[in-house]
């Protein structure tokens, strides 16, 4: 009989859309062919995330962990390792590690874990802690920037632990050309919308409050301006309230979760994001790498786009009046916004493939025991 290929289990908070959540699918669907690939969501019910890895030949299982105990969330890790005879786990939080280790130890199986952000780590001292004494066990940590990886150092953990890789774009599915989402403003004026858009869980790290504002200074001088939110969350109701608040029910569109990204992304002529707190964003890179001009905060490592020229335009954080002014240049100076499309895109085509990354986490698999 012959022997089973290597099984690389993708372990997600939940399996719903979002940055980290497109980062395993694409390592998953690049290891095609070397490996068996499987993602997992510690937490029920499964989302649009299942529906987009059945897509690509990919099974999911939605675990039930929030309804259990500690224990028992564990034991049920631990039967999923078993029975898919896993090879290496690749789990995507800080948060999973106190699931991911003792189900992984009683499995022998080995563990990559990969940080996108610090914050939760910042301000939830037992989960840094638990992170630092969970390190040694821990095959390898990958960070998406330098800088988390800095931060990582801060907290303990040994340069040599540590590996930076960026965030990787499908560079296939995500470009200028392709299919449009269609809008839902008619066009009765004979003038095409002008759509700033953004993609995003509706939380209050992403700070929709902040956009939906800076939008309602610019909406009335311009009146083909439209706002699309692209995603769904637990501050939809807020958001909604927010929308009826400003008066800008007819000019703003909460499209909700999305499984076609890239036709979305098409639709808009400005990305916008607003967030608080960020790593390095796959929204952000996703849409450079649709060719679309990018205005966003200078959170995270998300300056270091424009480290070798502006490729993005940056604004504080929470600044209503900042990114209502980067919107209204955008708006009316043609010039410049094409100008950064085109360096963005280009800059990510050169920097942050989705292949070239896959290729540095699958030969890091390979390193650290995962293909055996």
């Amino acid at each position: 009989m012959a022997e089973r290929a290597p099984c690389i289990l993708q372990l997600l908070v939940a399996l719903r859309p979002g940055g980290a959540e497109r980062l395993a699918l694409n390592i998953l669907e690049q290891g095609k062919g070397r490996f068996r690939g499987l993602v997992a969501g510690l937490y029920y019910p499964p989302g649009e995330l299942a529906g987009m890895a059945q897509a690509l030949g990919l099974p999911s299982v939605a675990l039930r962990a929030e309804t259990l105990s500690r224990l028992a969330g564990v034991y049920e890790l631990l039967t999923l390792l078993r029975r898919e005879k896993v090879t290496l786990l690749h789990i995507q939080a800080a948060y999973l590690l106190p699931y991911a280790l003792p189900a992984a130890w009683l499995a022998r199986v080995p563990i990559v874990y990969t940080e996108h952000a610090s914050h939760s780590l910042t301000i939830m001292p037992k989960l840094r802690l638990f992170t630092r004494c969970a390190a040694p066990f821990v095959r390898h940590i990958v960070c998406v920037s330098r800088q988390l990886a800095d931060f990582f150092q801060t907290m303990g953990i040994a340069a040599s632990r540590l590996t930076v890789i960026p965030n990787g774009v499908n560079l296939t599915d995500f470009t200028p050309d392709g299919g449009v989402q269609a809008l839902p403003w008619p066009d009765t004026s004979g003038k095409k919308p002008f759509v700033f858009g953004t993609v995003g869980r509706l939380t209050g790290a992403k700070d929709h409050a902040v956009l939906l504002r800076a939008f309602a200074l610019i909406s009335g001088r311009h009146p083909r301006a439209r706002l699309l939110l692209v995603g769904d969350g637990e501050l939809r109701r807020e958001t909604e309230a927010l929308v009826h608040e400003l008066n800008m029910a007819d000019k703003v569109c909460l499209a909700g979760a999305c499984t076609n990204i890239p036709a979305r992304l098409r639709a808009m002529d400005v990305f916008a994001l607003s967030s608080k707190r960020e790593g390095m964003p796959m929204a952000v890179l996703e849409a450079m790498a649709c060719g679309l001009p990018v205005i966003s905060t200078d959170v995270g490592d998300i300056a270091s786009l424009n480290n070798a020229g502006p490729h993005i335009h940056l604004v504080p954080a929470e600044d209503v009046p900042a990114l209502a002014g980067a919107m209204e240049r955008m708006l009316i100076d043609r010039q410049y916004r094409e100008l950064l499309g085109a360096k963005g895109r280009q800059y990510v085509l050169k920097h942050y493939g989705s292949r070239a990354m896959a290729e540095k986490y699958i030969r890091l698999y390979g390193a650290n025991g995962g293909m055996q």
